[in-house]
């Protein structure tokens, strides 16, 4: 059980970086135009994009979770 919950941890904190910090890194370095071939080549992208409100309480939740479980498990 917990390692699936870290498993879900990592995978929702890899959502979340190329959802939304991943463009705005490359925009503020000016590779706009490397997003958009990067979009066009993964359109799954933009799905990411236009769930993350439940990307992003999805992730919080199980980051949460998992640091609940690892302080248990160190004490």
């Amino acid at each position: 059980m917990t390692r699936l919950l870290h498993f879900f941890s990592l995978f929702g904190s890899l959502s979340t970086l190329l959802c939304c910090a991943l463009p705005v890194t490359l925009v503020t370095f000016g590779m706009g135009a490397s997003f958009a071939s990067l979009t066009s080549a993964f359109p799954q992208i933009t799905w990411l994009t236009l769930h993350k409100d439940a990307l992003f309480i999805g992730t919080g939740l199980a980051l949460m979770i998992s640091f609940i479980l690892l302080q248990y498990a160190s004490t």
